[in-house]
Parts: structure tokens; C-alpha cells; sequence
């Protein structure tokens, strides 16, 4: 179980909790994608390929963009359906994924560019979600408080990891 959720249902956290994750909107992903863009501008043709492409990707890897979420797992590596995702919105041209491979929903293939490009921009988006956190707070008081501040701070730990993996 989450941290999450054994915060809510419980009223616990766990330290070193390897089942828990991290979950941001969407939407949050337009911090990466201003730290990748390239400021090039597409003919009509090529946006409307490039759009086709990315339907096609995300559809053959099961992600459904209305329902989508970016997640982190404890380890900081993020989810089949949240790498797919970020890797087909950093892409610059259908040529491009067009050298992607999907298999069991799961992006098995990717040019050393794009992959370099998703890498940076969920690591702007881990840096900007730590940001929104502000400063770490020292523990306080005992029960759900304690068990609250437990929460963030392993929320934290795994947007760290993202930031900045080792």
C-alpha cells in the first residue's frame, strides 16, 4: 500500500515504504515540456503527423490522456504509462517516434535524444513539484500530524530521486 493510502485509511506512513509513489496532474508535465521545447515551428503538415503519431502511441500503450497521471514509483523511476506518456509529448516529429516501440504498454524502444529529452523533463517537473513543497518542516507533535509530516517527507524523498538520481 501507498503511503497515501495508509495515511488516509490508517493514519500511518512509512519511512522506506517500496510500495509507495508519487502522483501529479497531468498538466504538470507543461514545466518539462517548457524545459525541452525547441521553439521550432511546424508546418501544418507535420503537426498533424506528428499528432497522429502520438495518438497512435499512447493508444497502442493503453494511455488514456483524459485519465493519465505522471507517477513516480519509491524508486523514483516513473511508471510504464507515465514514461510512455512524457516520452510521446517531448517528441519533436513523427520520424522521431516513429523509431519508438511499444510493447505490453510498456515504451521498449526510444532514440537516445528523446529518451535525454523525457529524462530532463520529468526531472523539471520533480524540481518544480519540490519547489511548490517549499523547505522540509521539522516533525512535529505525535498521531496523524506526525504520521502527516511522515507522508511529505517520503513524498519528497521520491521527487528527489527524480531531481536528482544519482
Amino acid at each position: 500500500l501507498t503511503n497515501e493510502r495508509l495515511l488516509l485509511e490508517y493514519g500511518f506512513a512509512l519511512e522506506d515504504n517500496a510500495d509507495d509513489a508519487v502522483t501529479l496532474p497531468v498538466a504538470s508535465l507543461a514545466v518539462g515540456l517548457q524545459a525541452v521545447a525547441d521553439g521550432a515551428d511546424r508546418t501544418p503538415e507535420e503537426a498533424e503527423a506528428l499528432g497522429a503519431m502520438q495518438t497512435e502511441l499512447l493508444r497502442n500503450g493503453g494511455v488514456d490522456l483524459a485519465e493519465a497521471s505522471l507517477e513516480f514509483g519509491a524508486d523514483g523511476a516513473p511508471t510504464a504509462a507515465s514514461a510512455l506518456l512524457t516520452h510521446v509529448l517531448v517528441a519533436r516529429s513523427a520520424a522521431e517516434l516513429g523509431e519508438c516501440a511499444v510493447k505490453d504498454g510498456r515504451l521498449v524502444k526510444a532514440p537516445p535524444a528523446l529518451a535525454a529529452r523525457a529524462t530532463a523533463a520529468l526531472r523539471a517537473v520533480a524540481q518544480a513539484a519540490l519547489g511548490e513543497m517549499g523547505a522540509p518542516a521539522a516533525p512535529r507533535g505525535d498521531g496523524i500530524e506526525a504520521a502527516a509530516a511522515q507522508f511529505v517527507a517520503a513524498q519528497r524523498a521520491i521527487l528527489e530521486r527524480v531531481a536528482n538520481p544519482s
